[in-house]
């Protein structure tokens, strides 16, 4: 028979038996998230990857009337989108995973538009005009300083809108100076 000991060395065992069965179970379901985990991320990391052209017009592509967004449809909208889906699609044939383009604002008359645009991600700045039924970017974005304003000079020499650039940056090699355009 059993004594008090080896009973009790026999419920340990069975103790550690059953605790190393929850402690694999546990880490067999971790495994399990870990890889549906990995193969969601990797496919939609592959997906986004492969030449994906991200046209956002925002403000462009609705007009605000009584307190509502309306929708518009015209020529204005669907040429500007044409424009930055090819400009997009060109970058990626130079090379970009993918490109995004976003209009951060826009002119009131609709001829020119603010762009945050980039391989990846949306991070620089840029300018579009309409240059007749057409519309070009303007180069080079190197205008703008870390906080996203366009230099003076610049905005001055392409006849930029206040709408789109109410402020502008001027520097004297040191500092930058803001300035409000009137």
């Amino acid at each position: 028979m059993l004594n008090k000991q080896n009973k009790h060395k026999v419920k340990k065992t069975q103790h550690n038996k059953r605790h190393s069965a929850y402690i694999m179970a546990v880490i067999m379901v971790l495994g399990l998230v870990a890889a549906v985990f990995a193969t969601l991320y990797f496919r939609e990391k592959s997906a986004i990857g492969a030449g994906t052209v991200g046209v956002n017009l925002g403000v462009f592509e609705y007009r605000f009337e009584n307190g509502m967004a309306i929708k518009r449809a015209n020529a204005s909208v669907t040429s500007l989108k044409s424009f930055l889906s090819k400009t997009a699609k060109k970058d990626i044939s130079l090379g970009c995973e993918s490109s995004y383009y976003n209009v951060v604002a826009a002119s009131k008359d609709d001829n020119q538009v603010l762009l945050r645009y980039g391989c990846g991600y949306p991070g620089a700045n840029m300018f579009a005009v309409r240059d007749g039924q057409d519309w070009k970017a303007i180069s080079p974005t190197n205008q703008f300083n870390d906080f996203g304003m366009p230099n003076c000079d610049y905005v001055q020499s392409n006849n930029i809108s206040k709408d789109i650039a109410p402020v502008c940056y001027s520097n004297n090699g040191e500092v930058d100076t803001y300035a409000v355009r009137s």
